[in-house]
């Protein structure tokens, strides 16, 4: 198996390529994206990395939100994870029981193979057996139902879009009423977000780490913005 992706050179003429505004800072971050995963996909270090994130996800979930990953032994629940990733692996494929969820997933990015050490292959392919459906396009218009999800999970995502609203919005719309939203996001303290926004987001307008973060955000400002959307029992 090989893991096909573009040389350095081709993905800056790519970026060189792109139009100013929010689309072009959302293809931006794509090429971004595509430049991480193209190294993510192969070693299995990173991969590693980020499971186990998602893992104490799930452990924090489990603390202070127990109820919101309690399975229905009666019904397989619905869930949707906004962003898994390319691999295809998130939050939701480390739910237990597998066979009590029946799982979503919305990426942008096409599906993608990867070369890891077998030790490491073995439980990517646990992971990958569990029942998904992959959903190619984006967060902010999934085109998913209304009301149709028990759990919605967004792991390290709207940070990496220009529309972060947008994202919660659409979250909104397909989550069941009554139901649960587990997002995680990087957040920064006042002062680094003034850093962000007066100086390097401009100063290190191509730096790729900037380039894969259209948004930055603050625990302040989504304490205050989550409410707006309806969703109560806020933990931050």
């Amino acid at each position: 198996m090989r893991v096909a992706g573009f040389g350095m050179s081709q993905y800056f003429t790519e970026l060189n390529s792109v139009s100013e505004g929010a689309e072009g800072r959302w293809q931006k971050a794509q090429i971004a994206e595509r430049i991480y995963w193209d190294k993510a996909v192969v070693g299995g270090a990173e991969f590693l990395q980020i499971t186990a994130e998602k893992l104490r996800c799930l452990e924090l979930v489990s603390r202070h939100a127990p109820e919101a990953i309690q399975p229905d032994y009666r019904r397989p629940k619905q869930v949707v994870e906004i962003g898994i990733g390319p691999l295809a692996v998130g939050v939701g494929n480390l739910l237990e029981p597998p066979d009590a969820w029946r799982l979503t997933a919305v990426e942008p990015q096409p599906r993608r193979d990867c070369e890891f050490p077998e030790f490491i292959m073995a439980g990517f392919r646990i992971l990958v057996r569990r029942t998904l459906s992959y959903v190619h396009t984006k967060g902010e218009t999934t085109g998913l139902p209304s009301d149709n999800f028990d759990l919605a999970l967004c792991f390290n995502v709207i940070d990496h879009t220009p529309n972060w609203r947008g994202i919660l919005v659409e979250i909104c719309r397909i989550l069941k009423p009554g139901g649960y939203f587990v997002l995680t996001v990087d957040t920064l303290c006042f002062a680094s977000y003034v850093r962000w926004a007066c100086i390097l987001r401009w100063l290190k307008k191509s730096d790729l780490n900037v380039l894969a973060h259209p948004s930055r955000l603050t625990a302040f400002g989504l304490e205050r913005y989550l409410p707006r959307l309806g969703l109560q029992n806020l933990f931050v």
